[in-house]
């Protein structure tokens, strides 16, 4: 208990202490996602109650927990200018996943620590709740405001460093506060300090320099502004970053990072990452980091689109880094693609999301069906703009029936393996679901030479 009423005042003093005049959301949407956050905790808290225990593995296995890491996630995502870089975003989303699931674990972590009385004896349920919506109001409101602002600062001046220009003689960075009465004292010095990009002084302090911060870092011309002392920017910029705690330690030393040079969106040394020390919180903390980093090094990548096979008429098999060729299904996708890329069509062997909603990279790449009854889908492969799944089969018994309800789920135009149904068969079948009022495009035939057929076109395919 004290080690996490240490951890709260030490959190407090880093989101609080610096701008008393609090910085209020504007945007109705935020207080939206908040909610869902909140919502999000308050099932995770009750299910570890209802399991009486809580371990780091468990993170990413209960769906309740990975539910309040993917809410978490989504609120520092919508952080995330749509303009920057796929290659930059991956990176800002990497870091954002993994400072979301060591929150999360803290969470989970001190909720554990509320299960049972000063006697070792399970409280009951309304005395856990209690303790417990504290708790979520803790970390899923006040504290999640202050980490929104910073990722919304910290994502916009990761992309302005990406797009600086190389030219360090004739270009120069020149920080600038927010210049009005909210601006903290320590920050007031570094206003217009202005030295090359290369002036190791961006290494440590290019904004956001704290919690809360809204300085910012601009391009100028170097012939319209004096250059600045370097050593003494580096002084002010120290000086700036530098607020003593209770313990000794220096709060805002965590800030002394470049987001655009480290390409993440968090300092990496924020308090929910584990420290060195050997008490069991600690050791806990390690496993939750290894747990957390090992799912973002497997999804967090960014998109590298490759050509596979391409044809003189044009047609062409993409594919990318994120799909996965050990896949069962992935000799068949390729059959499948390779039919339409010899006919001069564009098409790619897409991958799969674990979380599609919540992952930009696949709003781009499944951009077609944003808005229609597939939005969330992940179907196996794209013929120009027109998405496929492909669908087999485990058991002979009603393959056709379950081929096609399983597939028409992720697209209306659909490949399903040879069972041996006739194609009249299959196509009455289709007819008659048609009546019924279920609307399908467009339905192949993958037969076992790895050729397709057509069985079905629509007049009006979609």
């Amino acid at each position: 208990m004290q080690y996490y009423g240490a951890f709260h005042d030490a959190l407090k003093e880093q989101y609080g202490i610096y701008d008393a005049k609090k910085i209020t959301l504007s945007s109705p949407s935020t207080s939206e996602r908040f909610k869902s956050v909140l919502i999000a905790g308050k099932r995770a808290f009750k299910h570890l109650y209802h399991e009486k225990d809580y371990t780091p593995d468990q993170l990413l296995e209960v769906a309740q927990y990975k539910q309040l890491i993917n809410e978490t996630l989504k609120v520092f995502t919508s952080a995330i200018e749509y303009k920057v870089s796929p290659e930059l975003q991956s990176y800002l989303e990497k870091d954002a996943f993994i400072f979301s699931g060591l929150k999360t674990h803290q969470q989970l972590a001190e909720a554990r620590s509320y299960l049972k009385d000063e006697k070792g004896d399970i409280l009951p349920y309304h005395k856990f709740e209690e303790k417990v919506t504290k708790l979520n109001t803790h970390y899923n409101k006040h504290y999640l405001e202050a980490e929104y602002e910073f990722a919304v600062h910290s994502a916009q001046s990761a992309h302005r460093w990406s797009n600086l220009q190389s030219n360090t003689e004739k270009y120069h960075l020149q920080y600038r506060t927010a210049a009005d009465d909210k601006v903290r004292e320590s920050h007031q010095p570094l206003h217009n300090i202005t030295l090359p990009k290369d002036d190791p002084f961006w290494n440590y302090y290019y904004p956001p320099n704290g919690w809360r911060c809204r300085c910012t870092a601009v391009e100028v011309l170097a012939r319209d502004y004096k250059q600045s002392d370097s050593n003494k920017a580096k002084d002010l910029g120290e000086t700036a970053t530098t607020h003593i705690g209770k313990t000794g330690k220096n709060k805002l030393e965590m800030f002394r990072f470049n987001p655009g040079k480290t390409q993440t969106l968090f300092p990496p040394k924020n308090s929910y990452q584990p420290t060195k020390s050997n008490i069991d919180p600690e050791k806990e903390r390690r496993q939750a980091k290894t747990v957390i980093e090992k799912t973002a090094d497997k999804h967090h990548k960014p998109y590298k689109p490759s050509i596979l096979k391409e044809y003189k008429n044009g047609g062409k098999i993409i594919t990318s880094n994120l799909v996965n060729p050990q896949a069962s299904d992935y000799k068949q996708v390729y059959s499948c693609c390779d039919h339409f890329a010899k006919l001069g069509h564009e098409t790619e062997i897409m991958p799969r999301f674990d979380t599609p909603l919540n992952d930009r990279k696949y709003k781009k790449l499944y951009a077609a069906l944003q808005g229609t009854k597939y939005d969330g889908k992940c179907p196996d492969f794209r013929v120009d703009h027109t998405f496929y799944e492909l669908e087999g089969f485990k058991s002979k018994k009603n393959a056709l029936r379950n081929m096609l309800n399983k597939g028409l789920k992720q697209s209306d135009h659909l490949v399903i393996m040879d069972d041996s149904s006739s194609s009249r068969h299959i196509n009455k079948v289709i007819r008659f679901r048609i009546t019924e009022g279920q609307k399908i495009s467009e339905v192949w035939k993958l037969k076992n030479d790895h050729t397709l057929e057509l069985v079905y076109k629509s007049e009006n395919p979609t």
